[in-house]
This record gives C-alpha cells, structure tokens and sequence, in this order.
C-alpha cells in the first residue's frame, strides 16, 4: 500500500468508465450477432429553464452499485455518507458473505484531499485476492497482475540471461529496434498465470516483439487464450520509447482488469473485490 494515500500508485493506468464500457461492449457485439442490445438512455421528455436546488455548501454523495451478476447495468445501489466504507466478507458496510474469495475485511473507500479537491480513493486492506479495477490503458510493471477474460497474469519483465548485464534505460531502445531477436525465450517479458490452480509451474506468455496482440485462438493473435471471456482481440501491449509496456483494452465485454493497492477514482468506473464487480458514481 503506498505511503500516501492521497495519491495513486498506478500513475500510468487509467480507468474505464461505464460509459466507454457500453460502447465496447456495443462494438463487441456488432461483431457478435445475437447478442442482446445495449439498453439506450431514454431522451429527456421536456425542457425545461429551471435547475433542481443542489447545495453549494455539501459535497455530492456518491454512490456504489452492487452490480447483479452477468450485468454492469444493475444491482443495489449503496449511498456513501461517510467519509470511508468498507468492503467485505463479514465485516463492513457492504458486506458479500457469500463470496470465498473476498476477505472479511477486503477494500476500503475514503475520501481524501487532492490538490485542495475533495477526490474518492479506492484502497485495498491487505486481501488474499486482491482488488482490481477495470482499465482502459495500464503501463505494466514487474510483478503487475492483470485479468483477462476469466484468468489472471502476472507481468515479468526482461530476465537477465546468462552473461547478459541487465537491461538500462537506455538499452532497450537499441537492443530491441529489431524486435526480440537475439534473446532467449524465457528471458523474455511475459505475461505468467496467476490463476487459483495454475500449480508451481505456471504456464508462461512471452512478449516476441515490440507490438503483442492478445485474444482468442484463430485470429492471428501473438497471444492466444481459450477463454469464452475473451474477445477475438482483447488487448494490445506496446513498448514505448522510454522502454515501458503499455497495454490498451479493445472493444470487448469483459474487458482487462489491474490489481491495485490504491487509486483514485472516476465517475462511473468498475472494480472488483473478490468475484463481485462493483460500478462507482461520483
């Protein structure tokens, strides 16, 4: 957990929000015929010259919803009046006691103090499982776990091969114009499974060029994944100029997922405790 916890430590990571995840999830099946529509925001009936009172003395009251399984559209919606709610199994003010897989006492939200503006922080309490918010853009960093579709991966960056100096800042800028030529394949950056079950030998994804596509088999994609929870292709990871792995979601239903000890959040961003998936309005 970062030492000060107004600020994020996942500056490179930008949430999605729900509106950008319907439009994904739009795309998605425009591909995918069949599926139900996307529900369409009614239209106003009326105009009107005239605003409803809000105070100008009292921050706005956010508020949470439960997302109902299989939806991010409905569930119970929570009101937060307190300046901290916790997330939990057995304890909290929203409790999922019927979820193994959040801890009693799994995530907190506070609202803190950033550059003189009120902002909602997201900050997990030490859970076995993590806490994950779903992501538009992340820039990877060693030891980053990531879902995808319904399995999760932990990043390795470059290994240090056998009279091989590690990698600089600068090398890799020269070293990899070519590609990945000349390293061995378990040097390579890699997406390695971080799945209940993947056992002391995990299946390993290495990253073969400076651009990897990550998706269903039979598609064309660097990385295949068998997963009905994921799309044909789901992600794009690129190394940038200063050396750094950035990964962007593709139109999909499901979407990528970071595990996050703390973050800000946005209006109608999603994240997860446990199995349950939680939607936040500002």
């Amino acid at each position: 957990m970062p030492n000060n916890p107004n600020i994020s430590d996942d500056p490179g990571t930008i949430l999605d929000s729900f509106a950008d995840v319907s439009k994904m999830i739009a795309a998605a099946r425009a591909v995918q015929p069949g599926m139900p529509p996307v529900p369409a925001k009614p239209p106003l009936q009326r105009e009107v010259d005239e605003v409803l009172y809000r105070s100008p003395y009292r921050s706005a009251v956010p508020r949470i919803t439960i997302c109902d399984d299989g939806s991010l559209e409905t569930g119970e919606l929570v009101h937060v009046r307190a300046e901290r709610i916790v997330i939990g199994r057995t304890t909290g003010d929203i409790q999922i006691p019927h979820d193994a897989a959040m801890s009693a006492s799994h995530a907190e939200i506070v609202r803190a103090d950033v550059g003189g503006r009120h902002a909602w922080v997201l900050k997990d309490l030490g859970s076995s499982n993590g806490t994950l918010a779903r992501c538009k853009t992340v820039t990877l960093r060693s030891g980053m776990v990531v879902q995808i579709g319904s399995k999760r991966f932990r990043f390795e960056p470059f290994a240090v091969a056998d009279g091989m100096p590690p990698a600089t800042a600068a090398e890799p800028k020269t070293t990899l114009v070519g590609g990945m030529m000349g390293f061995r394949e378990d040097n390579l950056p890699a997406f390695v499974e971080h799945s209940v079950g993947s056992g002391k030998n995990p299946r390993r994804y290495p990253f073969r060029s400076l651009r990897v596509t990550i998706g269903r088999p039979e598609f064309m994609n660097d990385i295949e994944l068998d997963d009905l929870c994921v799309a044909k292709i789901h992600a794009v990871v690129t190394r940038d100029a200063s050396g750094a792995w950035q990964m962007e979601a593709q139109p999909s239903l499901n979407g990528i997922w970071v595990k996050v000890d703390a973050i800000k959040l946005s209006d109608n961003c999603l994240f997860q405790c446990g199995e349950q998936r939680f939607r936040f309005h500002a």
